[in-house]
């Protein structure tokens, strides 16, 4: 795959986010993967995916992004990416919103794009106090595709959940969109588990390197009526932090 060219604009994108960010991290982190799979629909059945993603903490929140390239060697190939800023309720108060069950309240927001895609969500994010989880959150948004009358409604839980096997390390992570109708588009839902294990730890460098599968669940994709996908992928994921 003749993949320089996207991942010199991948990574350009992402410097570029990062410095215009007020950053003071208690955490940053970036990840590089690479995904294959077959049996997708409304698209090529064969599919290879490129995904740049980054998450870090920031003055008055945290924020994470990535931006990934589907069938990067082919002609037509498509980009996809996101925008996540979350702002912290107790970080720009400095009163703390934390209790048995919930670490902290946020102003979610979250921006789509790809190629005439535009959507913006806007709505409330919980943190969740957890004893076994890294994080277990919960963004609740109103949902505004700019291509469609109308706003619908949108549940957005995701987590990563690490655990051991003998002396491998392993985790348990992902995501779920649940998004109402809105317009012609129908109801959909989107789940996408990882299961990695960590290559690094076995060879010293703990947390660099992981492979495993990931699941992807899409009931009504792009929003059309009766057309769900369900295709596991094999993937690599080299971490930066």
């Amino acid at each position: 795959m003749n993949i320089l060219p996207v991942l010199v604009r991948k990574i350009a994108l992402v410097v570029m986010l990062c410095v215009s960010l007020p950053l003071q991290a208690d955490y940053s982190i970036t990840n590089l993967s690479l995904l294959h799979g077959d049996n997708f629909k409304l698209a090529n059945k064969s599919q290879y995916t490129i995904t740049l993603d980054h998450a870090s903490s920031w003055k008055y929140g945290d924020v994470f992004f990535f931006i990934e390239s589907f069938n990067p060697e082919a002609g037509d190939s498509t980009e996809y990416g996101e925008f996540h800023p979350r702002f912290s309720l107790s970080k720009i108060t400095g009163k703390s919103f934390t209790n048995d069950v919930v670490r902290d309240v946020s102003i979610a927001t979250e921006i789509e794009f790809g190629e005439k895609h535009r959507t913006y969500l806007y709505g409330i994010g919980m943190d969740f106090n957890t004893n076994d989880f890294n994080y277990f959150n919960i963004n609740f948004y109103v949902r505004d595709n700019k291509r469609l009358s109308g706003k619908t409604w949108q549940v957005t839980p995701y987590w990563q959940l690490p655990f051991s096997i003998g002396n491998s390390k392993w985790s348990f992570e992902g995501f779920a969109d649940i998004a109402g109708s809105e317009s012609s588009s129908e109801n959909n839902i989107i789940f996408q588990p990882q299961l990695l294990l960590d290559i690094g730890h076995l060879i010293g460098h703990p947390g660099q390197l992981k492979a495993g599968i990931e699941y992807g669940y899409w009931k009504n994709k792009f929003g059309v009526e009766g057309v769900t996908e369900s295709v596991p992928q094999v993937m690599l994921k080299w971490t930066f932090q």
